[in-house]
């Protein structure tokens, strides 16, 4: 998995070195992604100010017949916006109850 200043998140199969899906939502640079420790969600906090929960199960099921053209994925659960503060990072509690972010206020 990746991701960066061109706000998508991609994820690659490592076996044939190709990218497999694109999600799309982020609105500025990504900074930080997080699994939950079942491997079902993926957060991603960024320069948008906002913290986003995927449904990556989701996402690896219809890697083949994704629509890249999308402008967001719709594997994007949640969006929840910060007090205009970029997120730097993001961490999912071992029982997936909770999802902590991080962040730098000028």
């Amino acid at each position: 998995m990746s991701a960066g200043e061109d706000r998508r998140i991609r994820l690659w199969d490592l076996s044939a070195g190709s990218m497999i899906k694109e999600l799309r939502g982020h609105t500025d640079t990504v900074y930080s992604l997080a699994f939950s420790a079942d491997g079902t969600l993926l957060a991603s906090g960024g320069l948008d100010s906002s913290v986003r929960v995927w449904d990556f199960g989701q996402a690896v099921k219809t890697s083949s017949n994704s629509n890249s053209s999308a402008a967001v994925s719709p594997e994007l659960m949640a969006s929840f916006p910060t007090k205009n503060c970029s997120v730097h990072y993001v961490q999912f509690s071992s029982c997936n109850l909770v999802l902590a972010a991080g962040s730098q206020t000028p």
